[in-house]
């Protein structure tokens, strides 16, 4: 309980400090908010403790690359994958 208020607290406190636009700090307060209340009802301390690491992830990325957006994962289809033509002598 100690760990998710600290870091309600931390996601709050990033979202009136962050040296972004007024959008991006108040799309770092609706995440909070909403992100917090989805996942209120959880006890199962597994679930939780996942929970709090993705979050931790999250912030800590949002702070290194300074967006504080989700990172977009794309996935290279087998069929859109082409290898590299070698060239010799390089």
């Amino acid at each position: 309980r100690r760990d998710v208020l600290t870091w309600y607290r931390r996601c709050l406190r990033a979202a009136r400090t962050w040296p972004g636009p007024e959008e991006e700090r108040a799309y770092i307060r609706s995440e909070t908010l909403s992100g917090f209340r989805q996942h209120r009802d959880l006890s199962d301390a597994n679930q939780i403790r996942q929970q709090l690491t993705d979050l931790e992830n999250r912030y800590d990325i949002a702070w290194h690359y300074m967006i504080p957006y989700p990172r977009r994962h794309h996935i290279v289809r087998p069929s859109e994958h082409k290898p590299v033509p070698v060239i010799p002598g390089r």
